[in-house]
């Protein structure tokens, strides 16, 4: 048996950067457990959009301090993260315009580098796109994308130079709760000792919880991703993209490819995250390539090169639980990303680490308490399609 000050269960983006905002705060003998590698589960499935683009202030202002970390990150530690500016575009209707124009007015109060664009000046933008369906758009322009992977392992490299303990290949089973206080965690080899423990475990937060008869507002959906080979023609520079006209989003990769993946919020609900195929279907693949050759029409002569799927946890309004448990003193919830945490990694790190160590909640963090789905008091969205919340 060991003791520790905090354990962080997860080696997610999430995880991580609770861990290392931990010992920026000077908190000492944390650890972070992670059942595999660093970044194998959804963080690693992601397709690490970085963009700034949300309906309500509290999380415009999260995915901005995330996009200052990619700007700021390799400088300030020599370690990369694969972050790329491309700038980002999302596009809508005309039902949706009006929400849109609400949000960047939002975005803008809130310092977010951002304007409008009617589709005359997107399509001197992007002349290589259809624009069928738009009736206005928005544009980041420092908005791109990163290398998930190898952002969640160069913050782990700086969480241990700070002196955290990265337990890979450690599998949590349980937390351990006696009476209304957390005692620590089993893992399949040992029991750490700890008052203060982080279920930051994402798809598979419920499981660590089951043996104390806790259970998170939380599905596990199924999001599936295809990468497209642009042809030879096409080699023009092209930003990420939020279709919210067809409910897909997609973004450039390296210098010949297009990632794409879905908007859509209907998708199919896991019983068991790892029975998830891994591939993408051959119908969602069909799909993609129909919506995608709608906005670029030159990618007819391109082919799908491959797909993959990943884990969304998914909460009733589609955002995250960032609290302690009430009735549990020292289980603090870091869950129920709904496929936004690459995004707000950072906030949230420096949120729950804030949290953990000096009991107080930052301005703005109150509303992903955790007994909001039960008070029916949701987070709302000003679109329908919950991937923009």
């Amino acid at each position: 048996m060991r003791h520790a000050s905090v354990v962080v269960i997860g080696g997610g983006c999430v995880g991580v950067s609770t861990a290392y905002h931990l010992a920026k705060l000077g908190v000492k003998n944390v650890v972070l457990l992670e059942k595999s590698h660093l970044a194998w589960g959804t963080t690693g499935k992601s397709t690490a959009i970085v963009r700034q683009h949300y309906s309500n202030e509290v999380t415009a202002r999260m995915a901005l301090e995330g996009l200052r970390f990619f700007q700021n990150f390799e400088k300030e530690t020599g370690l990369r993260t694969g972050f790329h500016t491309t700038g980002f575009v999302l596009i809508a209707n005309e039902v949706q315009e009006e929400a849109l124009k609400q949000n960047v007015n939002m975005q803008l109060r809130v310092g977010i580098k951002t304007r409008l664009m009617t589709p005359s000046e997107l399509k001197e933008f992007q002349p290589e796109a259809e624009l069928e369906g738009i009736a206005l758009a928005a544009f980041e322009e420092d908005s791109g994308y990163a290398d998930p992977v190898e952002t969640t392992r160069s913050l782990a490299e700086t969480a241990r130079r700070l002196g955290v303990d990265v337990l890979e290949n450690t599998e949590a089973t349980s937390i351990k709760v006696v009476g209304d206080a957390v005692k620590g965690v089993e893992t399949a080899n040992d029991f750490i000792e700890s008052d203060k423990v982080v279920n930051a475990a994402n798809v598979w937060a419920n499981g660590l919880l089951e043996k104390n008869g806790i259970r998170l507002p939380i599905v596990a959906m199924r999001e599936q991703n295809c990468q497209f080979i642009r042809p030879a023609e096409f080699r023009p520079r092209i930003p990420v993209w939020s279709d919210l006209v067809q409910g897909i989003y997609f973004r450039p990769h390296a210098v010949n490819r297009i990632i794409v993946g879905s908007l859509e919020s209907d998708l199919p609900k896991l019983a068991d995250p790892d029975l998830m195929p891994e591939g993408a279907d051959f119908s969602t693949g069909e799909d993609y390539a129909r919506k995608l050759i709608g906005r670029y029409p030159i990618m007819a002569k391109g082919h799908i090169e491959r797909g993959w799927s990943g884990q969304y946890d998914v909460t009733p309004d589609w955002h995250p639980v960032l609290d302690e448990w009430p009735e549990v003193e020292g289980l603090y919830i870091a869950a129920g990303f709904s496929g936004h945490g690459f995004k707000l990694f950072p906030a949230v790190g420096r949120m729950m680490a804030t949290l953990i160590h000096q009991g107080k909640k930052l301005p703005g963090m109150e509303i992903f308490n955790a007994r909001r789905f039960e008070k029916g008091d949701l987070i709302k969205a000003r679109y329908d399609r919950n991937l923009i919340a």
